[in-house]
């Protein structure tokens, strides 16, 4: 099995992703330009964020948003609880807003948020918005994993109708993980024949989990030594899922102290073969980022 080089047909470099400003009198876009902070949070009363403050429930400081998907004119935004203070870990903002600070509102309702409780969500690391507007969401139930890591509950993933707002699945990966997995992305793939599959990163057990939502199964792919040659014992596993055109999706994955890049097609990982299945694209100049794609064979990335 071989996959031209050529599949990665449109590379976009995105180093100032990360930078939002408020001066929109010399940007191209100034619809899409906010400034997020811990600050940013809507509150149902005055009363409730004194609550929380009181409590210890809510530092400012310790609330940011690290991944993003677009649905119409809202963005839901990942906010996970690397340390203690973090009141929703999932959250929405409209884009429709022409405040430069717009607030953000818990997604989709503050019930599935409380810290604690295994029915509603305690760290998300990760979502996809997939094409029948399911958003996917990684909960990898470990909070306050910058400081003292307590585990609340076991990973899952849950899936949100996004127009309803109604959680229509949710998969355990207890039987999946390890005790010293590090579960960091995710990708959602549709088969031909319409069975659907997520697949998540462990950055530490050097795999990826492969579910098959359909099918309620899932098992762990192991990936070649040959991926982490060069990686330090804590990294970070990047991936992104490439629709090509003309042929079966591609899943290309890296880690970030990796200089290589490196690729699989989603029928073999739908069938747990990476003998032979696993391709090396290519070196890469720099540590890179993979932030995701534009659901077609573009990749988007920014500098370390």
């Amino acid at each position: 099995m071989r996959i031209p080089r050529s599949a990665l047909c449109l590379v976009i470099l995105a180093s100032g992703l990360s930078s939002v400003v408020c001066d929109n009198s010399k940007q191209l876009l100034p619809e899409f330009l906010f400034s997020l902070s811990g600050h940013s949070l809507d509150w149902p009363c005055q009363s409730t964020k004194n609550i929380y403050e009181t409590s210890g429930r809510y530092i400012a400081r310790n609330v940011i948003s690290t991944r993003a998907q677009v649905y119409r004119d809202d963005i839901i935004l990942a906010m996970p609880r690397y340390k203690p203070g973090v009141p929703f870990t999932l959250g929405v903002m409209s884009l429709k807003t022409k405040d430069c600070t717009p607030k953000v509102t818990p997604f989709p309702c503050w019930a599935i948020q409380e810290e604690g409780n295994c029915q509603a969500l305690q760290n998300v690391v990760d979502i996809a918005l997939d094409i029948q507007e399911i958003l996917w969401v990684l909960d990898v139930g470990i909070v306050n994993t910058l400081e003292q890591p307590v585990r609340r509950c076991p990973p899952k993933i849950v899936g949100i109708d996004v127009k309803s707002g109604k959680v229509v699945k949710v998969i355990d990966l207890s039987n999946l993980v390890t005790p010293m997995s590090r579960l960091q992305y995710l990708a959602v793939d549709y088969a031909d024949d319409g069975q659907v599959y997520v697949y998540v990163t462990d950055a530490a057990a050097r795999s990826i989990i492969v579910y098959n939502v359909t099918g309620e199964k899932g098992y762990r792919v192991i990936l070649p030594n040959a991926v982490t040659t060069g990686v330090q014992r804590r990294d970070v596993l990047y991936v992104t899922l490439v629709k090509k055109s003309c042929g079966t999706p591609v899943l290309y994955f890296t880690y970030l102290g990796s200089n290589r890049l490196f690729a699989i097609k989603a029928e073999n990982l739908r069938h747990g073969l990476t003998q032979g299945s696993v391709v090396d694209i290519g070196p890469k100049h720099n540590k890179i980022v993979l932030l995701g794609s534009d659901n077609g064979c573009a990749i988007f990335f920014r500098n370390k």
